[in-house]
C-alpha cells in the first residue's frame, strides 16, 4: 500500500530520481494519517 501511494504521489519525480527514504517516511505517514481519518485499522 505505501508503494502505491509513493508511486502515486511522486510520480512526476519518477524515474529520472529514485525515491529517498524521506520520500518514503512521508508516503507512510500519509498513508497512516488517511487510514485513520477513514476510520481503518490494521
Amino acid at each position: 500500500m505505501v508503494r502505491e501511494l509513493a508511486y502515486r504521489l511522486y510520480r512526476d519525480k519518477l524515474p529520472e530520481h529514485p525515491l529517498t527514504l524521506a520520500d518514503w517516511v512521508l508516503a507512510e505517514k500519509d498513508l497512516v494519517a488517511t487510514m485513520e481519518a477513514e476510520g481503518v485499522e490494521g
